[in-house]
């Protein structure tokens, strides 16, 4: 998830977010996609124009319910321009989604790893060499360079 700080504002270009309110919006943006109840593994990077979080998450809740999919990409969208809004963000344009998903394909291309696969395949590895118990996943993690954090959530019902 990118929260899109305004490209063409020098004030707004994200240097000074730190990696806690990156968090906290990403926490948004996964309570607005109905994923508030699921496990989340997020990371921010900082290594392009724009930092940005990087959120792999379990369809399945707690109660063994799955996360709808149907037209994920869409309310993805609206979700990240709701939380863009609420923290005073520009929404990217469609002219600059289009010019970012130009620049993976070139990367890609280049032999550059895209982002999801590098992540995917940074848990992947973590999860195939851990001893199948949540800490030792964790530890694995972090070894290479990922953040778990565990999150606390309360549920009322009624």
């Amino acid at each position: 998830m990118v929260i899109p700080p305004s490209p063409f504002d020098p004030a707004k270009e994200g240097k000074d977010i730190t990696d806690k309110q990156m968090f906290d919006y990403s926490e948004k943006y996964l309570e607005k996609m109905g994923l508030g109840g699921h496990q989340a593994v997020m990371a921010v990077h900082r290594d392009t124009e724009h930092p940005h979080v990087h959120i792999v998450f379990n369809r399945v809740n707690d109660e063994g319910l799955a996360w709808s999919t149907s037209n994920n990409f869409y309310r993805s969208k609206e979700a990240i321009a709701e939380v863009s809004k609420e923290i005073g963000y520009d929404v990217v344009q469609k002219s600059q989604e289009i010019q970012q998903t130009r620049d993976q394909m070139e990367r890609v291309f280049r032999g550059e790893l895209d982002w999801k696969m590098e992540i995917r395949s940074r848990v992947d590895q973590s999860l195939v060499h851990s001893n199948g118990t949540w800490d030792d996943f964790k530890q694995k993690c972090a070894e290479k360079n990922l953040e778990i954090k565990n999150m606390v959530r309360a549920y009322r019902t009624g």
